[in-house]
C-alpha cells in the first residue's frame, strides 16, 4: 500500500498572488497509520490581519522569527516526495505552494470536498465539521493543525469505507 500525504496550510487570505503562506502541516499515512509528520510556522514577511489571526490563532509574534518560505520548503517537497497528496480543498491549498514555492506541480491529487461532493450528494454543507456529524464521527476541536489533518484522513478513509460498502451492496 502507497503512503498518503495529507497536507494543509492557513495563510494571510485567500489570494495566492497577494496573500502569504503563514503555517504547513503534513501527515505521512499508510492506510489508518500515521507514518510520519512535517510542521513550520512561516514568516510571510508581512503583518498578519487581525481577523486572520482570530481565524488561525496565529500572530505577528509567533512568524517573527519563523523561516521565511523559501528556507523550508525544500523540506516538505523531501517529505512529501511522490506521494498522492490529499486534503480537504487541497486545491487551495496547492495553489499557494505551487504558486508561492514551484511544488507538488505532479503529485496525484486526492480532494476530500470533491470526494464527499459524490459520495454524499444530499449532504447539506460539505465542510469537515458536517460532514463529521454526518458520518457520526466526532472531528477534533479547532486550531491543531496535524491533529486536524489526522482527523482529515480518518474521515477520507470511513468514506472511502463507506463507498466500498455502497459497491458491494450494489454488487449482489
Amino acid at each position: 500500500m502507497q503512503s498518503i500525504v495529507a497536507i494543509d496550510i492557513e495563510t494571510t487570505g485567500l489570494n495566492d498572488e497577494r496573500d502569504a503562506i503563514i503555517e504547513i502541516g503534513a501527515v505521512k499515512f499508510k492506510g489508518h497509520r500515521v507514518e510520519d509528520e512535517w510542521t513550520s510556522v512561516i514568516n510571510p514577511g508581512r503583518h498578519i490581519p487581525e481577523f486572520i489571526t482570530s481565524l488561525t490563532g496565529i500572530s505577528d509574534a509567533e512568524t517573527r522569527n519563523a523561516p521565511k518560505l523559501r528556507d523550508i520548503i525544500h523540506e516538505l517537497e523531501a517529505f512529501v516526495g511522490d506521494a498522492p497528496v490529499v486534503g480537504h480543498n487541497i486545491r487551495f491549498d496547492l495553489g499557494f505552494l505551487q504558486k508561492q514555492a514551484g511544488i507538488l506541480h505532479n503529485n496525484e491529487v486526492i480532494d476530500t470536498y470533491e470526494i464527499a461532493a459524490v459520495v454524499m450528494p444530499a449532504a447539506s454543507r460539505y465542510n469537515l465539521g458536517a460532514l463529521g456529524r454526518q458520518l457520526e464521527h466526532a472531528l477534533l476541536g479547532a486550531r491543531e493543525l496535524v491533529a486536524g489533518l489526522e482527523e482529515r484522513a480518518r474521515v477520507l478513509a470511513v468514506r472511502a469505507d463507506h463507498r466500498r460498502e455502497e459497491r458491494r451492496w450494489h454488487l449482489v
